[in-house]
């Protein structure tokens, strides 16, 4: 039937999208390479299917989207893929197989959307990158660090905001802030993220590096008005065995000098109530002159725990000093 389709239509393809699973090899091979000879600018919807063009496939010359969802692929289709598409603005890859290095190269890339287990991260060339949302999860009964997130040398957070100069929008998922924690790093980033005004954040409090992390990224960030923070309840990754990996602080020394002078909206969600939560919306308080609103969703608690500890929280966060006179507290029924 798509051959049939794609034979009997005369002129470009502007888009091209397919809903089904478990399609041959030889079939998916061949309707790309169909495509990669006309102007198709968006592709999408490719699911569950193995990717293996032919050795004579160049890519796709116009392409500007693509979406690429469960593919099993070959690290070196990724990313003869990625920079074969000179044209490539958007780009969505979820819980795809075959690639453990994520390696971007693509200097017109504008939107990123990815998600899965990764070696490692490396956006190498996405200097116009300006929304991005990135997650990485590990699949392992036991919950460590794996080996291949920590750098030889320099830090993963620098490593990975040296290519996000223009960045604007940018979501940390599962495991990326610890992935982003790994190496060594300054207090502030060496150039700020200037152009960086919504941030959303995953974040386990009990991991102190991970909250070093996000502090040096909100220090980096000078022009930020809105932020989301998703309280992540689960168990902080420890290091491997074989990894020699010095933890920065503990908890309790942490420090949360910062100032953040254009932070209006807050969103905190999953929150449980523990110190450490209610010191970081403390911290937020008290450095965001100009908040109008923080928005706070607690943890979904069985119903005796969660009116015991609702009401705790309601007295906890109205007793709050606020820097911001004009500051609204929402609390939300989850």
């Amino acid at each position: 039937m798509v051959d049939h389709v794609l034979l009997l239509h005369i002129g470009p393809i502007r888009k091209f999208e397919l809903f089904a699973d478990d399609l041959a090899t030889r079939d998916i091979d061949r309707w790309l390479t169909h495509l990669s000879r006309n102007s198709i600018k968006e592709l999408s919807n490719l699911h569950k299917v193995w990717l293996k063009p032919p050795s004579t496939f160049k890519g796709f010359r116009s392409l500007k989207s693509l979406q690429l969802v469960g593919i099993t692929m070959a690290q070196h289709v990724f990313e003869n893929l990625t920079c074969c598409t000179p044209l490539l603005e958007r780009l969505i890859l979820r819980h795809c197989y075959g690639v453990t290095t994520l390696n971007i190269d693509a200097p017109n890339l504008k939107f990123l959307d990815i998600s899965g287990v990764f070696d490692v991260v490396n956006p190498k060339s996405t200097l116009n990158l300006t929304d991005a949302s990135i997650g990485v999860t590990i699949y392992s009964p036991v919950s460590r660090v794996p080996v291949s997130w920590v750098p030889s040398s320099s830090s993963n957070l620098l490593k990975i905001f040296y290519h996000l100069p223009h960045i604007r929008r940018f979501a940390i998922k599962s495991h990326f802030l610890k992935y982003l924690s790994l190496g060594a790093f300054p207090e502030k980033l060496p150039k700020p993220c200037e152009y960086l005004n919504v941030l959303s954040i995953d974040i386990c409090l009990d991991d102190p590096d991970a909250i070093l992390t996000a502090l040096c990224i909100l220090r980096s960030s000078p022009a930020l008005q809105e932020l989301e923070i998703f309280m992540d309840a689960r168990k902080k990754l420890t290091s491997s065995p074989t990894v020699v990996e010095e933890q920065k602080s503990s908890c309790l020394d942490v420090s949360y000098n910062c100032t953040l002078s254009q932070l209006r909206l807050v969103k905190i969600t999953e929150i449980s109530g523990v110190k450490a939560e209610l010191d970081f919306i403390r911290f937020l308080l008290l450095s965001s002159p100009v908040l109008e609103r923080m928005t706070v969703t607690p943890h979904k608690f069985p119903k005796p725990v969660y009116v015991e500890r609702f009401s705790k929280l309601v007295k906890e966060l109205l007793q709050f000093k606020r820097e911001s006179k004009h500051a609204e507290i929402i609390l939300l029924d989850p």
